[in-house]
C-alpha cells in the first residue's frame, strides 16, 4: 500500500498520519518499519534527516537510569545535553526550527529516540502531528517486541492493560477450556484440542490488542496540555471507532456464550424479507467504500417468511458485511431473494472478492475458524460470524450454504420457512 502524500508540507496533514498508521500495521518487523517511516519522511514529506534509535532491552537497567545513558551517549546523532532533557521531561527537543528530536515514550519511559531534520521550519501545528506520530511509533515498536506466544508476563501485560474489558472475555475462556478438557477426556484428541485452544487465545488476544493500541495512543494524546480542538476531535474519533470494533468483539463472544448456555431464545412473526435486506444496506453505508456497487435483485410478488426480525437482520448483517470486508478491492455486491419452492424462501448474498478454496469452504461455519492467506491476515476478526449465522439460520428452521471460488468470490445463500 503506498502513501497518498507528495514532497510539499501543505500536504503534511492528519490525513498523511492516518495513512501512514494504515501502512504500519501490515508490517510484523520493527527493521520494516523503521524503514517504511524514512522512506515516507524523506521521499514524501522531504525531510533531509530520518532516524529512529531503539534501546536495548532494558528490563535490567540500573534503578538509576545510567545504563540508559550509556546506550544513548553511544548512538552518533545524539547529545549528552539533548538526551538528559528529553529523558527528564519526555517531551520534543528543538535544536533549532529545522530540527527536533521526539522521546519514544511508553507508559512512562523512553524505549527510543526519533530525529528528525526539515529543509524547512516545522510549524506548532507539524510538531503536534509528528509528536502524536512518535506515540503510535512506540506502541507499534513495543506490540512487536512482545512474544509472539500467550506467556504469562504478556498475559499479566495484558491484563494491566484494560481490567475492565477482559473481565468478560477472561470468563468466557475459562468456560470454553473447561467444556474442552471434557472432550479431551471423552475423545482421546489431546494434540488437535491443545492446538485448538492455543489458536484461540492467541487469536482472540491477537485481535483485541490492535483496537487496544489505538485506545491507548490517542488517550496519551489527550492527557497532555493545551491540545488544539483539531487534536482532541481527531483522538475522540479514533478512540471511538476503535471502541466499536472492541466492542463488536465483545459482544459476539458473549452472544456465543449465552447460546451455548441457553440457547437461542426465538419469537417468530411475520417478516418482509425486501425490507429487511434494504434496512441492513442502510445500516452498513458507513462501513463500505466507494468501490462497493450493491444490486439487488427480488423476485415480483416475494411472500413473507416466518422467522425472527431481529435474528434474520443479523445473519443478512453479518453476510453483507462480510461481501465488503473480504472485497476489499470493491466491486459488486449482489443481494439475492428468491422463492425457492412452495415452502422456502432464499435469501444469497455475492460478492466478487477474494474467494475461499474448497478446504475453507468445508470449515468456514465452524467457530473461530478464519481463512488464512496473505490478503485475510489484514482483514480483522475473531472467526465468529459464520458460526453465529449458522447457528442462527438452524433456530429459524432454515439453513445456510456456501459456494466460493479462490480469487473469484464467494455467495452465501441462507433458506428460511415461508410464513
Amino acid at each position: 500500500m503506498d502513501i497518498a502524500v507528495q514532497s510539499s508540507s501543505k500536504n503534511f496533514t492528519w490525513a498523511w498520519f492516518r495513512n501512514l498508521m494504515k501502512v504500519l500495521e501490515d508490517y510484523e518487523s520493527v527493521d520494516l518499519i523503521k524503514d517504511k517511516v524514512k522512506e515516507a519522511l524523506k521521499n514524501y514529506l522531504n525531510f533531509s534527516e530520518a532516524e529512529i534509535y531503539i534501546l536495548g532491552n532494558l528490563s535490567k537497567s540500573k534503578s538509576d537510569g545510567s545504563e540508559i545513558m550509556e546506550q544513548l551517549i553511544e548512538s552518533d546523532f545524539f547529545d549528552r545535553r539533548l538526551i538528559e532533557d528529553i529523558l527528564i521531561s519526555k517531551s520534543p527537543s528543538k535544536v533549532s526550527a529545522y530540527q527536533v528530536t521526539f522521546p519514544l515514550e511508553l507508559r512512562g519511559r523512553v524505549i527510543g529516540l526519533f530525529h528528525l531534520k526539515a529543509l524547512e521550519e516545522i510549524s506548532e501545528d507539524q510538531l503536534s502531528i509528528l509528536w502524536a506520530f512518535a506515540d503510535f511509533l512506540a506502541l507499534k515498536i513495543d506490540e512487536l517486541q512482545m512474544p509472539k506466544e500467550i506467556s504469562p508476563l504478556s498475559k499479566a501485560k495484558i491484563k494491566q492493560i484494560s481490567d475492565s474489558i477482559f473481565n468478560n472475555l477472561r470468563n468466557f475462556l475459562e468456560a470454553s477450556l473447561v467444556k474442552l478438557k471434557v472432550l479431551e477426556q471423552k475423545n482421546q484428541e489431546l494434540v488437535e484440542i491443545n492446538k485448538f485452544k492455543i489458536d484461540l487465545i492467541n487469536n482472540v488476544s491477537h485481535e483485541l490488542r490492535t483496537p487496544l493500541v489505538g485506545i491507548l495512543g490517542f488517550s496519551n494524546m489527550l492527557l497532555r496540555h493545551q491540545n488544539s480542538p483539531e487534536i482532541v476531535h481527531e483522538s475522540a474519533e479514533q478512540i471511538l471507532d476503535a471502541s466499536n470494533r472492541l466492542s463488536r468483539m465483545i459482544d459476539d463472544l458473549i452472544q456465543l456464550n449465552r447460546a451455548n448456555n441457553i440457547g437461542w431464545q426465538v419469537n417468530f412473526e411475520k417478516v418482509d424479507i425486501a425490507e429487511l435486506i434494504f434496512f441492513a444496506h442502510k445500516t452498513l453505508s458507513q462501513f463500505r467504500n466507494e468501490e462497493h456497487k450493491f444490486i439487488f435483485n427480488f423476485d415480483e410478488k416475494l411472500p413473507m417468511v416466518r422467522a425472527d426480525r431481529k435474528l434474520l437482520l443479523q445473519i443478512i448483517e453479518n453476510l453483507m458485511t462480510n461481501a465488503i470486508k473480504y472485497s476489499p478491492d470493491g466491486g459488486e455486491v449482489k443481494v439475492e431473494a428468491r422463492k425457492a419452492d412452495a415452502d422456502t424462501v432464499t435469501i444469497t448474498v455475492s460478492d466478487h472478492g477474494i474467494g475461499m478454496t474448497e478446504e475453507d469452504v468445508e470449515k468456514i461455519f465452524d467457530r473461530f475458524y478464519r481463512v488464512k492467506s496473505a490478503k485475510t491476515n489484514k482483514i480483522h476478526g475473531l472467526g465468529l460470524g459464520l458460526a453465529i449465522c449458522k447457528d442462527l439460520a438452524v433456530a429459524l428452521d432454515g439453513d445456510i450454504k456456501c459456494e466460493s471460488k479462490l480469487g473469484k468470490g464467494s455467495s452465501f445463500t441462507v433458506t428460511i420457512p415461508r410464513y
